[in-house]
């Protein structure tokens, strides 16, 4: 190893990552960091979540009227073909999914952390797929939120309180 491979390092890529309640009680923690971790990341911080407020996850989903109507449209779609009739509007399915996203995160303690690595967010989004499979229930109890190409500066100032929280 070369003497500047800190710097380089700190020069690549940062990402964030929730591992969501659901995960945790199932004790699949591990499992998602190894996974992460295998495939070129490391960790620079992470933190147990004991409590959070509402507002707080409302901040961090900040969902908007296109969100919702594709939300929605996906769970009418679903619907349909199970042979079942809709009975509301795609923005109600999708103001519904929000809700149950943000119930499942105030269940129970979940784990923030900062990756980083070159093309974090890339390869995290690459994983995601195998992550939700491996230790994910359903779209909600999904075992991982990962930040949008582009977001994940904005998430990380918004979770660095909790991450300097003893």
């Amino acid at each position: 190893m070369g003497a500047n491979n800190f710097s380089e390092k700190e020069e690549e890529g940062k990402t964030f990552v929730i591992i969501k309640p659901g995960a945790v009680r199932r004790g699949a923690t591990v499992g998602i960091v190894e996974i992460l971790t295998e495939n070129g990341l490391w960790v620079k911080k992470i933190k147990r979540v004991h409590s959070i407020t509402k507002d707080h996850l409302l901040k961090h989903y900040n969902k908007d009227q296109d969100w919702f109507l594709k939300v929605g449209n996906k769970e009418i779609k679903f619907l349909i073909q199970k042979g079942e009739c809709p009975t509301k509007t795609a923005e109600e399915y999708g103001r519904d999914a929000l809700e149950k996203v943000i119930d499942h995160m105030l269940s129970g303690p979940f784990y923030i952390i900062i990756l980083k690595g070159r093309n974090a967010v890339t390869v995290v989004q690459g994983l995601t797929g195998i992550i939700r499979a491996q230790f994910g229930i359903d779209v909600i109890d999904n075992a991982i939120h990962r930040s949008d190409l582009g977001k994940e500066t904005e998430e990380i100032e918004l979770w660095e309180p909790y991450l300097k929280k003893e």
